[in-house]
């Protein structure tokens, strides 16, 4: 099924003691939740990204630098998206594992459709005790191939999850059976968030509508 108005709300809660050293960093809010999910009870991944930010228009901290520099994995959607990683990804992640989603075969991509659009991605914080909100961006997509909004397909939320768990499984093998278990329990959610979109979308399905 493919949504691609509605960002998975998923929520991390953090639990236990960090069993693994494993350094992960984190582009953008909506990819850092899917992260963090596989990752529960393991350490939190670093965003770069936060809602203050845009990822067209984002000068790196020193911290975040050094971040990168540490990072045993990036994960970041693309070039397209967040051009401003390219250059300290190349520069400073001498050692670190990188995955930029938009470049996987398993990836279904869209081709862009318009050359400037604007989109809401809902995104939800992984503390319980704070509520989802909303960042508006304004996109400019005119030298864009490829939409980069991936995550907004449910079918893609699943293949982002399933890879970006097998890579830590590699990279962290004292921790294998944690990143399954939860890399099982976060598609069992996205399944579900499926079953919740098609039930909400039923009495309009045969109608025309815009999301924003």
């Amino acid at each position: 099924m493919k949504i691609f108005f509605l960002i998975l709300p998923l929520v991390f809660f953090i639990s236990g003691q960090a069993l693994s050293e494993v350094k992960v960093v984190t582009s953008i809010k909506p990819i850092h939740s899917l992260v963090a999910n596989i990752m529960k009870g393991s350490t939190y991944p670093k965003l770069i990204v936060d809602s203050s930010g845009t990822p067209h228009h984002y000068n790196l901290k020193p911290s975040q630098v050094k971040a990168i520099q540490n990072a045993d994995l990036i994960i970041w959607v693309s070039n397209t998206l967040e051009g401003f990683l390219k250059k300290p990804i190349e520069v400073n992640a001498k050692k670190a594992k990188k995955f930029e989603i938009l470049e996987s075969d398993k990836i279904k991509r869209l081709k862009i459709r318009e050359k400037i659009y604007i989109t809401r991605v809902e995104d939800t914080h992984h503390d319980e005790h704070k509520d989802a909100h909303h960042n508006e961006h304004h996109h400019d997509h005119s030298n864009m191939i490829y939409d980069p909004h991936i995550w907004l397909d449910t079918g893609n939320a699943k293949i982002i999850v399933k890879i970006i768990a097998e890579i830590l499984a590699n990279i962290d093998p004292e921790n294998e059976n944690l990143y399954r278990a939860n890399e099982l329990d976060t598609v069992e959610r996205i399944k579900n968030l499926e079953s919740e979109i098609q039930i909400l979308l039923e009495p309009v399905k045969d109608s025309k509508f815009i999301a924003t």
